[in-house]
């Protein structure tokens, strides 16, 4: 993302209905899919930390890896220690070390969103788990994805295929 969409998004997120509204269904879903909140989560594309923070409150053990530094930076402050600059291609994580991995809004930004499925199932432990959200419906289109550098959006049955080829079983799926 370009860095004055970022400090925008720092800007707004911890107020603004449809950030606020996201995180508090990542949250629900997240309790009612994985109730146990012992393994340690990964927030890939942590942004500006907003929901890696609210994760933690809500009893996550959490850490977060972006390649923005200067998201890293906003994120550092509501989380220090527990941010890095990476890329999610290539994590720096071991294998089969966290049991669950959130990525919102994240996979759109990558010349290749396959690359990083096979690292996040690299790093999943035996029965962890992946929450993702993605853009829908390449006719929708326009100059905000432009502004935020995305490279596409999403048909379900494509992200369906790219998800199940990285290994994965899907659980629940929908617009």
């Amino acid at each position: 993302m370009k860095p004055e969409e970022i400090h925008r998004l720092a800007a707004y997120e911890t107020f603004y209905w449809w950030f606020r509204a996201r995180r508090e269904l990542v949250v629900r879903w997240l309790r009612w899919f994985v109730p146990d909140r012992s393994g340690p989560l990964l927030d890939a594309g942590c942004g500006t930390g907003e929901l890696l923070a609210q994760l933690t409150r809500a009893g996550y053990s959490c850490v977060g890896v972006d390649r923005s530094a200067t998201a890293v930076a906003y994120a550092a402050r509501r989380l220090p220690g527990r941010v890095a600059v990476g890329d999610v291609q290539r994590l720096g994580i071991g294998a089969a070390t966290m049991a669950g991995v959130v990525g919102l809004d994240l996979l759109e930004h990558l010349p290749d969103d396959a690359v990083a499925l096979r690292e996040f199932h690299r790093v999943l432990q035996p029965g962890g788990w992946l929450l993702l959200t993605v853009p829908a419906y390449p006719f929708l289109w326009s100059e905000h994805d432009e502004a935020l550098d995305h490279q596409r959006r999403y048909m379900m049955h494509a992200a369906r295929r790219l998800v199940t080829e990285a290994g994965f079983r899907l659980e629940k799926y929908s617009y």
